[in-house]
């Protein structure tokens, strides 16, 4: 076999391989037989017809057969030969078989960088101070007694306040145009019946729950709501919409009370204890956002102090998956197919600009991680699946199924090898408070 590599590109490859036919007949010779066997040709039994007759009726088959069998087989044993730090296949050209004259075809390949680390030892990181103040314990303790509160029907003639459950019916227009024109798609903006909302943050619609305090039962009140510019619907961002709202049942918020039997729950011995509690987890959250940000920071200075051009075939496949997981959360707020239709450009720049400093990153922390004999072990990648499957609540199996469509278990194996170079990075960065 014959192979000559050609430049295309920074990281693209064009690699021309030339089988002679005594590498290609055998394989020839076996589909041939396997077509003679099962074939079926009329005037002969199954497997009784002449192979030569075979051959002629089957040839445009047969010679599919070979090239669906061979080149992947060739271009595999012509990337090992030429040593090609292969990424992946972008295009098969130019493929010509003739059983007399071999197997011909061109392979185009993308293939990895090649480019010089920057200086990585030992990175200056300012490190952020770390506290919890007496007040994020308040709110956070605050925030526990609200998540277990009860809800019970507020005393008669009392009116809506804070921190109430509230049914209303309502139904919203935007200079006498019904919201619901505005936005067909977001019918829970526009009106409703029978709807429960909790007067607190975060609020349901910008200034709405306010809009409601010291309403009655039974009575109908005009709440004015004013959408922010960068509201998530265009159709409504910066405008002012009027509401027509009517109470229909109020329920008071019943905080729990500090017993041991609530207690118990935390595992806490008192009030102080669960505030103590409280104070550590804050403080152990705290830690590890500030590890984040200097492990961000450290990943910004090695992406500014290298330079290396990417292969165009990982950054796009990169860039689809990043933009299906933005639609998809795009959708989950509520946003129909026409706004992702308004916002498709801005959506793929930013997939675009995400992606590709994502495959940059990769590349440089793969390439310390060879330098400094970093590795990820199998039975490490398998424990975070299994972590992963019981966040999803999977069956670990079935997960690993999943992933696997997608060489999601080397993408998987990859973020790892990166999280654990950047661990490596921070562990010897010299930190100034």
């Amino acid at each position: 076999m014959r192979v000559k590599v050609e430049t295309e590109g920074p990281c693209r490859r064009v690699v021309h391989i030339d089988a002679p036919p005594e590498e290609v007949l055998p394989e020839y010779g076996d589909i041939v037989k396997r077509y003679a066997r099962q074939a079926r040709v009329k005037g002969f039994r199954p497997g009784r017809a002449p192979v030569a007759h075979v051959e002629r009726i089957y040839a445009k088959s047969i010679e599919d057969d070979v090239k669906d069998r061979m080149l992947p087989r060739l271009y595999r044993e012509a990337v090992q030969r030429e040593a090609l730090a292969e990424v992946g296949p972008v295009d098969v050209r130019d493929v010509v078989f003739h059983k007399a004259n071999g197997l011909s075809f061109k392979v185009v390949v993308d293939v990895a960088p090649d480019f010089k680390l920057p200086k990585y030892a030992k990175m200056t990181l300012k490190a952020n101070p770390v506290d919890v103040s007496d007040a994020q314990v308040a709110d956070a303790m605050k925030s526990i007694m609200e998540s277990h509160a009860r809800y019970e029907d507020a005393d008669e003639g009392r009116p809506v306040q804070q921190g109430d459950l509230v049914n209303i019916d309502y139904g919203g227009s935007i200079e006498e145009t019904p919201v619901k024109t505005l936005v067909p798609d977001y019918p829970g903006l526009a009106e409703g019946k029978d709807f429960w909302t909790l007067i607190d943050d975060p609020e349901f619609l910008p200034g709405f729950n306010v809009g409601l305090i010291g309403c009655a039962v039974n009575e109908e009140r005009a709440v004015s709501v004013t959408f922010p510019a960068d509201y998530r619907v265009p159709a409504l961002a910066g405008k002012t919409a009027a509401y027509t709202v009517t109470v229909r049942k109020i329920r008071d918020r019943i905080l729990p009370a500090l017993d041991e039997a609530f207690l118990k729950r935390f595992d806490a011995a008192s009030e102080e204890d669960l505030r103590a509690k409280i104070r550590a987890d804050l403080l152990a959250r705290a830690e590890q956002t500030e590890r984040q940000r200097l492990k961000d920071d450290m990943a910004k200075q090695l992406l500014e102090k290298t330079r290396l051009d990417l292969p165009q075939s990982q950054v796009e496949a990169e860039t689809r998956r990043a933009a299906q997981t933005m639609v998809r959360q795009i959708a989950q707020q509520g946003g129909g197919a026409d706004i992702l239709e308004k916002q498709k450009d801005r959506i793929m720049a930013a997939a675009y600009r995400s992606s590709a400093e994502r495959v940059k990153l990769s590349y440089i922390l793969e390439r310390i991680a060879a330098e400094e004999n970093i590795a990820v072990a199998d039975d490490a990648v398998d424990r975070e699946m299994q972590a992963m499957a019981r966040q999803y609540g999977m069956a670990p199996a079935k997960l690993r199924e999943e992933l696997e469509k997608n060489d999601g278990v080397k993408r998987l194996a990859r973020e790892m090898l990166c999280d654990k170079t950047l661990d490596f990075l921070l562990e010897n960065a010299k930190i100034k408070n």
